[in-house]
């Protein structure tokens, strides 16, 4: 089943074994064992204890959870009923018991163990919290396999101001008007497996003049997601095939990586590693062609409306390269996005990039640097859980030790979005 922690508060257990009577031997014995992970010889030493008349509720349970690391779920429950004879074990012992149940999929014989946890308990909150989890778990089993699929569709009217993103004092640098269509499906392998699938994506965007500038982009991708300890992760492997104007430009295998921890309840840390494998799609391009590394860190957190991201990303490149020309850049970027929710329907957000580029030398030509510093706006407007309306601006200077480089440029849409 997808329940997760069904872990057993076995700190408590130590705690308890100092109740009663002075420790046997045997037992402390046992809770070194215990300690440093060696259940089989804890479970011993634990049952030495009790044939030397130490029938304390504390030997029954640090008995049952040592069984338990060893997945002997009968014998554990044995001594988790005896444990609970005792007051002060009784809720102890009645979650564990409830985790047990769960492990073995007796779903509602667990809600019944886990309810017996008294509101005193320490344990209480948390069996509560496992109940929801198990309630839900029931609902997940009865929906149809469509409810697990996931996807959007956005299509959006623009005005790009810069198309080729040239120097002012270029005649290339010309505005133009544009549309662009993105919709992306996710795909679980089944009810029971929605953590393994399939994906994918396609983008075209389409200039109203600028017909050479247009872009399009197919992926397609395999995920993979799974909890390890306190992290969420997502595994992808994608190839994309991406098109410029009327021409191939290049062709993609990724490998992604990344891992969300939550820090507290408003506070979370992500990262992520992605490699990218580069193939040009014509002759023309075959200078981009090669390698690209990204490694990013980001934490978030939450003041009541407003939620605020700081990120930072690393980028390494290595590709082929012109004999007299580097477009190998290693990058920096600094990111940080605000987002405020006025209302449950709308919300605002913020954006603030800075880029650092260094290309390096190669053959006779130096090489430059590149600062590039980006503020972008956004509005969006929900009108339902499917539906939602998007006004976006953004503002983007560049600015390099070599003028040829150097640009402003200015970009809006507005856009409508439906999820699925």
């Amino acid at each position: 089943m997808r329940l997760s922690f069904l872990h057993l508060p076995f700190t408590l257990a130590l705690f308890f074994s100092s109740l009663a009577q002075a420790d046997s031997k045997a037992f402390q014995t046992g809770i070194e064992f215990f300690k440093q992970n060696r259940y089989a010889q804890a479970i011993e030493q634990f049952d030495r204890a009790l044939q030397q008349g130490d029938q304390r509720a504390a030997v029954h349970y640090n008995l049952a959870v040592s069984h338990y690391k060893l997945n002997k779920l009968q014998d554990a429950q044995k001594h988790f009923r005896l444990a609970a004879r005792n007051d002060k074990f009784y809720s102890l012992s009645a979650y564990s018991q409830g985790l047990i149940e769960a492990k073995r999929d007796r779903l509602q014989t667990a809600i019944r163990y886990f309810e017996q946890v008294r509101k005193d308990s320490p344990l209480y909150a948390r069996a509560k919290r496992m109940i929801a989890k198990i309630e839900n778990e029931f609902a997940t089993r009865n929906k149809p396999y469509t409810d697990f699929i996931d996807g959007s569709v956005n299509l959006s009217f623009g005005n790009d101001s810069n198309v080729n993103r040239a120097n002012d004092n270029s005649p290339r640098n010309i505005s133009d008007s544009y549309n662009s269509v993105y919709a992306s499906i996710s795909l679980p392998l089944g009810k029971q497996h929605t953590g393994i699938g399939f994906g994918a994506s396609y983008f075209n965007l389409n200039y109203s003049t600028l017909n050479s500038d247009d872009f399009s982009s197919l992926r397609a991708s395999m995920f993979y997601k799974t909890r390890l300890g306190d992290w969420k992760t997502r595994s992808t492997l994608s190839l994309s095939s991406s098109d410029l104007g009327p021409t191939a430009l290049q062709d993609t295998t990724r490998l992604s990586v990344a891992g969300s921890k939550r820090l507290s309840r408003d506070a979370s840390v992500k990262l992520d590693v992605q490699l990218d494998n580069i193939r040009s799609g014509d002759v023309q391009y075959d200078y981009l062609q090669g390698s690209r590394q990204r490694l990013r860190g980001a934490y978030r957190t939450r003041f009541d409306k407003l939620r605020v991201d700081a990120r930072y990303r690393l980028e390494l490149n290595n590709r082929d390269d012109l004999a007299n020309q580097s477009f190998s850049p290693t990058r920096h970027t600094l990111r940080a996005i605000s987002s405020y929710r006025f209302t449950p329907r709308l919300k605002t957000s913020l954006d603030l990039a800075w880029r650092s580029s260094d290309y390096p030398a190669k053959g006779t030509n130096p090489g430059r640097t590149e600062d590039r510093l980006r503020i972008a706006a956004r509005m969006q407007y929900r009108f339902n859980k499917n539906w939602l309306l998007e006004g976006f601006a953004r503002q983007t200077r560049n600015d390099s030790d070599n003028p040829l480089y150097d640009y402003n440029r200015s970009d809006v849409y507005l856009g409508v979005n439906y999820r699925y």
